[in-house]
């Protein structure tokens, strides 16, 4: 599993949440976790992918990072 953490400015929120679904369902991409976190300024939002490549295309995408890598559950 590889998380990536991405800082959303909270005035724009739908804005930025719709291009990034829309960004993962064009390239087929499916999360396996998707959570937020709210914060004074911004929200912090992660998102798990599979693959380290969909994770490090989606952190460039939306100036994030990839936070490492998670052992998958078993």
């Amino acid at each position: 599993m590889y998380p990536v953490q991405l800082l959303l400015d909270a005035t724009n929120l739908a804005i930025r949440m719709s291009e990034i679904t829309e960004w993962l369902d064009r390239r087929g991409i499916k999360p396996d976790v998707l959570q937020y976190r709210m914060a004074a300024n911004h929200v912090e939002l992660r998102v798990d992918l599979a693959a380290s490549d969909e994770a490090a295309a989606l952190a460039e995408a939306f100036a994030g990072s990839v936070l490492g890598i998670i052992p998958a559950r078993q």
